[in-house]
């Protein structure tokens, strides 16, 4: 028997996968064959950092949801310790517009953003800092656009990491209508 994983970080990840899940526990030295199982189905290979870490890659999930990820050290026999990693996805953005000179708060809705751990919005090439909050029966994070011009297009990061999702969804800098006088 091995150690059982004590913690995972980070919690979630985009649905395109590739997130570098770390796994903690006392000891994992003398391993074989590390690999992570995500979700009782997909395994991938993993690696062990130091005596008490092993790291693999989220692989890609078709949905946002929870999964459990299990760690074995011979390829066989793996962990039941209930750690799960969450695949987050965006669904929509509110306001979809605003001002050339930026400072609209937007809102930016999916689901599992409340198992991030830091937030950041891109719109266009800018990237800025968003807040989670629990607003409306869910959770979602509120950023302030910076100044732009014409449509851009919107994307989240929950963790560290900094991997985007949601890039299917727009935001576009309305110039200000002139009155003639």
């Amino acid at each position: 028997a091995f150690s059982p994983v004590d913690s995972l970080a980070p919690a979630a990840g985009p649905l395109d996968g590739g997130t570098l899940v770390r796994l903690s526990g006392s000891s994992f030295v003398g391993g074989t064959n590390y690999t992570c199982r995500f979700g009782g189905r997909v395994v991938v290979a993993a690696t062990l950092i130091d005596m008490g870490t092993v790291q693999c890659a989220s692989p890609p999930a078709a949905a946002a949801g929870s999964v459990t990820v299990e760690l074995s050290l011979n390829g066989e026999h793996y962990t039941v310790d209930g750690r799960t990693f969450a695949y987050f996805d965006v669904l929509s953005v509110t306001p979809d517009s605003g001002p050339t000179e930026g400072g609209t708060v937007v809102r930016v809705a999916g689901r599992f953003l409340e198992r991030g751990s830091s937030y950041v919005c891109r719109i266009g090439a800018s990237s800025v800092a968003g807040i989670l909050v629990y607003d409306a029966n869910e959770y979602v994070v509120r950023c302030t656009t910076p100044p732009g011009l014409g449509a851009q297009v919107v994307s989240l990061a929950i963790n560290e990491q900094r991997q985007f999702a949601g890039s299917g969804l727009g935001y576009e800098y309305a110039t200000p209508a002139v009155v003639a006088s």
